[in-house]
Protein backbone atom coordinates (compact mmCIF):
# COMPACT_ATOMS: atom_id res chain seq x y z
CA UNK A 1 0.00 0.00 0.00
CA UNK A 2 1.16 3.26 -0.47
CA UNK A 3 2.45 5.50 2.11
CA UNK A 4 0.54 8.10 1.94
CA UNK A 5 -2.77 6.33 1.38
CA UNK A 6 -1.55 4.27 4.66
CA UNK A 7 -1.09 7.48 6.83
CA UNK A 8 -4.20 8.83 5.13
CA UNK A 9 -6.19 5.98 6.66
CA UNK A 10 -4.56 6.38 9.90
CA UNK A 11 -5.28 9.78 10.93
CA UNK A 12 -8.78 9.13 9.68
CA UNK A 13 -8.96 6.54 11.60
CA UNK A 14 -7.74 8.21 14.47
CA UNK A 15 -9.91 10.86 13.79
CA UNK A 16 -13.14 8.96 13.88
CA UNK A 17 -11.61 7.27 17.10
CA UNK A 18 -11.30 10.73 18.77
CA UNK A 19 -14.82 11.59 18.06
CA UNK A 20 -16.20 8.80 19.80
CA UNK A 21 -14.09 8.82 22.55
CA UNK A 22 -15.04 12.40 23.43
CA UNK A 23 -18.78 11.48 24.01
CA UNK A 24 -17.00 11.13 27.55
CA UNK A 25 -16.02 14.17 29.16
CA UNK A 26 -13.25 13.34 31.42
CA UNK A 27 -11.67 10.86 29.31
CA UNK A 28 -11.85 13.65 26.35
CA UNK A 29 -10.59 16.27 28.99
CA UNK A 30 -7.92 13.53 29.74
CA UNK A 31 -7.19 13.13 25.97
CA UNK A 32 -6.48 16.45 25.41
CA UNK A 33 -4.56 16.89 28.25
CA UNK A 34 -1.72 14.24 27.49
CA UNK A 35 -1.77 15.11 23.89
CA UNK A 36 1.45 16.49 21.71
CA UNK A 37 2.53 19.25 23.40
CA UNK A 38 4.19 18.24 26.45
CA UNK A 39 4.66 21.64 26.95
CA UNK A 40 0.94 22.32 27.67
CA UNK A 41 0.78 19.53 29.97
CA UNK A 42 -1.62 20.65 33.10
CA UNK A 43 -3.54 19.01 35.99
CA UNK A 44 -6.90 18.41 35.43
CA UNK A 45 -9.94 20.52 36.46
CA UNK A 46 -10.54 21.30 40.34
CA UNK A 47 -14.15 19.60 40.57
CA UNK A 48 -12.59 16.39 39.30
CA UNK A 49 -9.45 16.48 41.60
CA UNK A 50 -11.33 18.01 44.89
CA UNK A 51 -11.06 15.75 48.22
CA UNK A 52 -7.31 16.30 48.73
CA UNK A 53 -6.00 12.82 47.04
CA UNK A 54 -4.41 14.62 44.70
CA UNK A 55 -2.76 17.34 46.45
CA UNK A 56 0.74 16.34 46.27
CA UNK A 57 0.37 15.38 42.76
CA UNK A 58 -0.48 19.14 41.95
CA UNK A 59 2.50 20.08 43.96
CA UNK A 60 5.03 18.14 42.29
CA UNK A 61 3.39 19.26 38.71
CA UNK A 62 4.19 22.67 39.80
CA UNK A 63 8.29 21.64 39.78
CA UNK A 64 10.23 22.95 36.68
CA UNK A 65 11.18 20.69 33.74
CA UNK A 66 14.68 20.18 33.09
CA UNK A 67 15.61 18.84 29.10
CA UNK A 68 16.78 15.86 31.13
CA UNK A 69 13.52 15.15 32.54
CA UNK A 70 12.05 14.65 28.56
CA UNK A 71 13.37 11.23 27.32
CA UNK A 72 10.89 10.05 24.83
CA UNK A 73 8.40 12.05 22.19
CA UNK A 74 7.37 9.73 19.28
CA UNK A 75 3.95 10.84 19.05
CA UNK A 76 1.32 9.29 18.57
CA UNK A 77 3.29 6.49 19.03
CA UNK A 78 4.95 7.07 22.21
CA UNK A 79 5.22 9.97 24.36
CA UNK A 80 7.39 9.22 27.81
CA UNK A 81 8.46 12.03 30.30
CA UNK A 82 8.58 13.02 33.96
CA UNK A 83 5.18 13.97 34.03
CA UNK A 84 3.08 11.28 31.90
CA UNK A 85 3.60 8.28 29.95
CA UNK A 86 0.97 7.81 26.81
CA UNK A 87 1.30 4.91 24.12
CA UNK A 88 -0.33 4.86 20.77
CA UNK A 89 -2.57 8.23 21.79
CA UNK A 90 -5.66 8.30 21.85
CA UNK A 91 -5.61 4.51 23.45
CA UNK A 92 -3.44 4.19 26.65
CA UNK A 93 -1.95 7.01 28.70
CA UNK A 94 -0.99 7.13 33.08
CA UNK A 95 0.35 9.55 34.82
CA UNK A 96 -0.50 10.79 38.85
CA UNK A 97 -3.92 11.68 38.71
CA UNK A 98 -5.01 8.50 37.08
CA UNK A 99 -4.67 6.29 33.59
CA UNK A 100 -7.01 5.56 30.26
CA UNK A 101 -7.07 2.34 28.27
CA UNK A 102 -9.60 3.45 25.95
CA UNK A 103 -12.36 2.82 25.74
CA UNK A 104 -12.24 0.41 28.42
CA UNK A 105 -11.32 2.20 31.45
CA UNK A 106 -10.86 5.87 32.50
CA UNK A 107 -10.17 7.60 35.47
CA UNK A 108 -9.23 11.70 35.89
CA UNK A 109 -8.96 12.10 39.00
CA UNK A 110 -12.10 11.13 40.91
CA UNK A 111 -14.02 10.29 38.22
CA UNK A 112 -14.12 6.93 36.16
CA UNK A 113 -15.92 4.95 34.09
CA UNK A 114 -15.86 1.72 32.28
CA UNK A 115 -16.67 1.15 28.60
CA UNK A 116 -18.48 4.85 28.60
CA UNK A 117 -21.14 5.44 28.74
CA UNK A 118 -22.23 1.92 30.19
CA UNK A 119 -20.99 3.11 33.33
CA UNK A 120 -19.41 6.00 35.05
CA UNK A 121 -18.76 7.39 39.02
CA UNK A 122 -17.21 9.61 41.05
CA UNK A 123 -14.97 8.27 44.10
CA UNK A 124 -15.49 11.56 46.25
CA UNK A 125 -18.70 12.73 45.38
CA UNK A 126 -20.72 9.14 45.81
CA UNK A 127 -22.55 9.13 42.54
CA UNK A 128 -22.32 7.38 38.93
CA UNK A 129 -24.04 4.70 37.12
CA UNK A 130 -23.67 1.09 35.65
CA UNK A 131 -25.60 0.34 32.99
CA UNK A 132 -29.49 0.70 34.20
CA UNK A 133 -28.32 0.94 37.55
CA UNK A 134 -27.96 4.40 39.28
CA UNK A 135 -26.72 5.72 42.75
CA UNK A 136 -25.74 9.49 44.39
CA UNK A 137 -26.14 11.22 48.09
CA UNK A 138 -29.81 11.34 47.57
CA UNK A 139 -31.27 8.07 45.79
CA UNK A 140 -30.29 4.85 44.18
CA UNK A 141 -32.41 2.82 42.09
CA UNK A 142 -32.13 0.22 38.71
CA UNK A 143 -34.49 1.96 36.17
CA UNK A 144 -37.64 -0.22 35.70
CA UNK A 145 -37.33 -2.58 38.28
CA UNK A 146 -36.89 0.04 41.69
CA UNK A 147 -35.96 3.27 43.14
CA UNK A 148 -35.04 4.10 46.23
CA UNK A 149 -34.77 7.60 48.57
CA UNK A 150 -32.46 7.62 50.97
CA UNK A 151 -34.97 9.77 53.46
CA UNK A 152 -37.84 8.35 54.74
CA UNK A 153 -40.54 10.73 53.21
CA UNK A 154 -38.79 10.40 49.95
CA UNK A 155 -40.49 8.78 47.22
CA UNK A 156 -39.84 5.08 46.32
CA UNK A 157 -40.73 2.32 44.09
CA UNK A 158 -40.41 -1.32 43.52
CA UNK A 159 -42.30 -2.58 40.72
CA UNK A 160 -45.90 -1.50 41.26
CA UNK A 161 -44.92 -1.24 44.93
CA UNK A 162 -44.89 2.51 45.42
CA UNK A 163 -44.67 4.99 48.57
CA UNK A 164 -43.94 8.67 49.40
CA UNK A 165 -44.03 10.87 52.83
CA UNK A 166 -44.23 6.74 54.55
CA UNK A 167 -47.31 5.97 52.75
CA UNK A 168 -47.52 3.34 50.46
CA UNK A 169 -49.32 2.75 47.26
CA UNK A 170 -49.96 -0.43 44.49
CA UNK A 171 -50.00 1.70 41.12
CA UNK A 172 -52.72 1.23 39.96
CA UNK A 173 -54.64 -0.30 42.09
CA UNK A 174 -54.73 1.57 45.00
CA UNK A 175 -52.95 4.71 46.86
CA UNK A 176 -53.56 5.58 50.43
CA UNK A 177 -51.57 9.14 51.35
CA UNK A 178 -51.49 11.46 54.35
CA UNK A 179 -53.89 13.87 51.36
CA UNK A 180 -54.73 11.91 48.54
CA UNK A 181 -56.45 8.55 47.90
CA UNK A 182 -57.26 6.76 45.26
CA UNK A 183 -58.48 3.06 44.11
CA UNK A 184 -58.80 2.57 40.64
CA UNK A 185 -60.07 5.24 39.00
CA UNK A 186 -62.17 6.78 42.16
CA UNK A 187 -59.99 9.42 43.78
CA UNK A 188 -60.33 12.01 46.92
CA UNK A 189 -58.71 14.74 48.76
CA UNK A 190 -59.03 13.95 52.99
CA UNK A 191 -58.73 16.88 55.37
CA UNK A 192 -57.76 15.93 58.26
CA UNK A 193 -59.07 19.05 60.56
CA UNK A 194 -62.67 18.95 59.09
CA UNK A 195 -62.37 15.20 59.07
CA UNK A 196 -64.36 15.43 56.05
CA UNK A 197 -64.46 14.76 52.16
CA UNK A 198 -63.51 17.95 50.08
CA UNK A 199 -62.16 17.00 46.43
CA UNK A 200 -63.42 13.84 45.03
CA UNK A 201 -63.85 12.16 41.28
CA UNK A 202 -63.89 9.29 38.90
CA UNK A 203 -60.59 9.60 36.96
CA UNK A 204 -61.00 11.01 33.82
CA UNK A 205 -65.30 11.24 34.03
CA UNK A 206 -65.38 13.38 37.20
CA UNK A 207 -64.25 15.86 39.24
CA UNK A 208 -66.25 17.89 42.65
CA UNK A 209 -63.99 20.46 43.80
CA UNK A 210 -64.93 23.21 46.42
CA UNK A 211 -65.60 25.76 43.61
CA UNK A 212 -67.49 23.24 41.23
CA UNK A 213 -67.77 19.95 39.83
CA UNK A 214 -66.99 18.69 35.92
CA UNK A 215 -68.76 15.48 34.59
CA UNK A 216 -67.22 15.62 30.78
CA UNK A 217 -67.58 16.96 28.66
CA UNK A 218 -69.67 19.76 30.99
CA UNK A 219 -68.19 21.69 34.29
CA UNK A 220 -69.91 23.51 36.69
CA UNK A 221 -68.05 26.53 38.71
CA UNK A 222 -70.07 29.13 40.82
CA UNK A 223 -72.73 28.94 38.53
CA UNK A 224 -70.95 29.18 35.14
CA UNK A 225 -71.41 26.25 33.33
CA UNK A 226 -69.09 24.91 30.54
CA UNK A 227 -68.97 22.31 27.85
CA UNK A 228 -65.73 22.02 27.34
CA UNK A 229 -63.74 22.16 24.51
CA UNK A 230 -67.43 23.65 22.41
CA UNK A 231 -68.49 26.13 25.41
CA UNK A 232 -65.95 27.79 28.37
CA UNK A 233 -66.89 30.94 30.47
CA UNK A 234 -64.66 32.71 32.69
CA UNK A 235 -65.13 34.98 35.31
CA UNK A 236 -62.84 37.20 37.81
CA UNK A 237 -64.02 38.40 41.47
CA UNK A 238 -62.62 40.79 43.81
CA UNK A 239 -61.98 40.15 47.84
CA UNK A 240 -65.38 40.42 48.50
CA UNK A 241 -66.06 37.89 45.84
CA UNK A 242 -67.99 40.25 43.82
CA UNK A 243 -67.73 39.55 39.87
CA UNK A 244 -65.08 42.11 38.27
CA UNK A 245 -65.97 40.95 35.01
CA UNK A 246 -66.18 38.04 33.02
CA UNK A 247 -66.06 36.66 29.50
CA UNK A 248 -66.49 33.48 27.61
CA UNK A 249 -64.97 31.25 24.64
CA UNK A 250 -66.76 29.13 21.79
CA UNK A 251 -65.07 26.60 19.95
CA UNK A 252 -61.30 27.89 21.61
CA UNK A 253 -61.89 30.25 18.38
CA UNK A 254 -64.47 33.14 19.89
CA UNK A 255 -65.03 34.67 22.55
CA UNK A 256 -66.68 37.61 24.33
CA UNK A 257 -67.04 39.27 27.66
CA UNK A 258 -69.94 40.00 29.84
CA UNK A 259 -71.74 43.11 28.02
CA UNK A 260 -70.43 42.02 24.54
CA UNK A 261 -67.78 45.36 25.30
CA UNK A 262 -65.77 42.80 23.31
CA UNK A 263 -65.93 39.95 20.66
CA UNK A 264 -64.26 38.29 18.17
CA UNK A 265 -64.39 34.51 16.34
CA UNK A 266 -61.06 33.76 14.66
CA UNK A 267 -59.90 34.14 11.96
CA UNK A 268 -63.48 36.15 10.83
CA UNK A 269 -63.42 39.69 12.83
CA UNK A 270 -62.28 41.11 16.41
CA UNK A 271 -63.77 44.11 17.99
CA UNK A 272 -62.42 45.78 21.02
CA UNK A 273 -63.98 48.29 23.18
CA UNK A 274 -63.91 52.01 22.29
CA UNK A 275 -60.94 52.79 23.77
CA UNK A 276 -59.07 49.65 23.12
CA UNK A 277 -56.79 49.23 20.14
CA UNK A 278 -56.87 46.73 17.00
CA UNK A 279 -59.90 45.87 15.08
CA UNK A 280 -61.09 43.92 12.32
CA UNK A 281 -63.85 42.76 9.83
CA UNK A 282 -62.33 40.03 7.58
CA UNK A 283 -59.69 42.19 5.83
CA UNK A 284 -60.87 45.15 7.12
CA UNK A 285 -58.94 46.55 10.35
CA UNK A 286 -58.99 49.66 12.52
CA UNK A 287 -57.09 51.16 15.55
CA UNK A 288 -59.56 53.19 18.30
CA UNK A 289 -56.49 54.53 19.32
CA UNK A 290 -55.49 56.27 16.14
CA UNK A 291 -56.83 57.19 12.72
CA UNK A 292 -55.01 53.93 11.31
CA UNK A 293 -57.21 51.69 9.16
CA UNK A 294 -57.20 49.38 6.11
CA UNK A 295 -57.98 46.60 3.76
CA UNK A 296 -54.96 43.96 4.15
CA UNK A 297 -52.48 43.70 1.91
CA UNK A 298 -54.13 46.47 -0.21
CA UNK A 299 -54.69 50.00 1.48
CA UNK A 300 -53.36 51.50 4.38
CA UNK A 301 -54.46 54.61 5.95
CA UNK A 302 -52.96 56.52 8.44
CA UNK A 303 -52.69 60.61 9.81
CA UNK A 304 -49.15 60.84 7.77
CA UNK A 305 -50.91 59.32 4.51
CA UNK A 306 -51.70 56.33 2.59
CA UNK A 307 -51.14 53.28 0.44
CA UNK A 308 -53.55 51.98 -2.51
CA UNK A 309 -51.56 49.05 -3.66
CA UNK A 310 -51.25 49.25 -6.98
CA UNK A 311 -52.33 52.33 -7.79
CA UNK A 312 -51.56 55.17 -5.51
CA UNK A 313 -49.36 56.45 -2.51
CA UNK A 314 -49.64 59.79 -0.62
CA UNK A 315 -47.61 61.35 2.32
CA UNK A 316 -48.98 64.38 4.34
CA UNK A 317 -46.11 67.01 4.48
CA UNK A 318 -45.99 70.41 6.84
CA UNK A 319 -43.15 73.72 7.42
CA UNK A 320 -43.10 76.52 8.63
CA UNK A 321 -43.14 79.15 5.96
CA UNK A 322 -41.20 82.20 6.00
CA UNK A 323 -43.83 84.46 7.64
CA UNK A 324 -43.91 81.74 10.51
CA UNK A 325 -46.75 80.23 9.80
CA UNK A 326 -47.16 76.35 9.73
CA UNK A 327 -47.72 75.14 6.09
CA UNK A 328 -49.49 71.93 4.96
CA UNK A 329 -49.81 69.34 2.24
CA UNK A 330 -50.26 66.41 0.35
CA UNK A 331 -47.50 64.73 -2.49
CA UNK A 332 -47.54 61.02 -3.84
CA UNK A 333 -48.12 59.71 -7.13
CA UNK A 334 -50.86 57.55 -9.07
CA UNK A 335 -49.20 54.56 -11.16
CA UNK A 336 -45.85 55.61 -10.59
CA UNK A 337 -46.65 58.15 -13.49
CA UNK A 338 -48.95 60.96 -12.29
CA UNK A 339 -47.51 63.11 -9.14
CA UNK A 340 -48.22 65.83 -7.02
CA UNK A 341 -46.51 67.82 -4.69
CA UNK A 342 -46.15 71.38 -2.80
CA UNK A 343 -45.54 73.16 -5.48
CA UNK A 344 -46.06 71.12 -8.59
CA UNK A 345 -47.51 68.32 -10.09
CA UNK A 346 -47.73 66.27 -13.35
CA UNK A 347 -48.24 63.05 -15.24
CA UNK A 348 -45.22 61.82 -17.31
CA UNK A 349 -44.32 62.04 -19.88
CA UNK A 350 -46.64 64.74 -20.88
Amino acid sequence: MNPRHLKAAFLSALALLAALLASSCASSERMNRLGYDSDSYSAPKKSRISGGRFDDAVVNLRAPVGLKDRQVNIWPFCTVNSRYVSVLWPFIDWDDFGMAVRPFFNQEGNDCSILFPLSSWNTVDGDGWALNTYWNEDCYGSFPLFHIGKEEEDFWFAGPLFGIEGRVGLFPVCYFGERYDFIGPVWWEFDPPKDCSRDFGVFPLFWKFPRGSAFLPFYIDDGYSFLSPLLWMFKSTDENGEKIWSEGRYLLLGSWDDNWRKHDFFPLYRINGDDEGFNHILLWWWDHNSPDCGLFPFAWFDKDGGLILPFAKWKNRSATGMNGEEEKWTEGNVLLLGYWGRRAYGVFPF
